[in-house]
């Protein structure tokens, strides 16, 4: 039977009719020692329940970090606000910020402001580093005049081929103004034109001589300060 006072009756029974001392009763410690496996099982299991849900010993903290089932045990511990565990969209968008860019992880800061990543965003911010790199970029001056006469011209056959000439004697002088935005370690020079403005034209002979007042069209590179900003990490 698997009452134990209906075993205790039976035992009882047949000692009385063998003439045999009434054995003692075993029922009450079995429902003693039987409450108390049960209650020790829910005190443990109600204990193990209350240390996870105040995260005792950071309990919670190991149980979403187990590497089985990962990022979904991550995922999930975050959307419930467990274990320190960020949510999916936060976890996302942390991995997906630029390395360094600081502005992102402003960004990034301002809208997940109760993030468990934030302190990791904060930090980096707080590592901010300023890099100053010197860069050539084009650079076009006019600013130097030049005259081009046509006193010591040779003729030439029509105005247009005297306008020609005119520009070809202008090269030279071109490039000597040119080159004096080179003697600043500002500037590099890579090349010259003439340009004219005013042209004065006569007749020379059976030909055309020409000369204008103008600029030199100087090609340069100019030096220029770059800032890089990083924040956490080089660029």
């Amino acid at each position: 039977q698997s009452d134990p006072f209906l075993n205790d009756l039976v035992a009882a029974t047949r000692a009385k009719i063998e003439g045999r001392a009434v054995p003692p009763a075993k029922a009450p410690m079995q429902r003693l020692a039987r409450r108390l496996a049960v209650g020790g099982a829910t005190s443990a299991a109600l204990a193990a329940l209350f240390g996870f849900a105040t995260n005792v010993l950071s309990v919670q903290n190991h149980a979403c970090a187990i590497s089985v089932g990962q990022p979904f045990v991550q995922d999930v511990c975050g959307a419930l606000g467990l274990g320190g565990q960020p949510t999916r969209a936060a976890r996302l968008a942390f991995a997906a910020l630029p390395p360094g860019d600081c502005a992102a992880l402003q960004t990034f800061r301002d809208r997940f402001e109760t993030s468990p990543l934030r302190g990791l965003a904060d930090s980096r911010l707080a590592d901010r580093r300023v890099r100053v790199e010197d860069r050539w970029i084009p650079s076009q001056r006019q600013d130097p005049p030049l005259f081009i006469s046509s006193i010591s011209a040779v003729a030439s056959r029509d105005e247009a081929a005297a306008h020609a000439a005119a520009l070809a004697r202008a090269q030279a002088p071109a490039d000597q103004l040119c080159r004096g935005f080179a003697a600043s370690v500002v500037f590099r020079y890579l090349g010259a034109k003439p340009v004219a403005h005013a042209w004065s034209c006569e007749r020379k002979g059976a030909g055309v001589v020409c000369g204008f007042d103008g600029v030199a069209d100087c090609n340069l590179e100019e030096q220029a300060p770059v800032e890089h900003v990083s924040c956490g990490a080089q660029p």
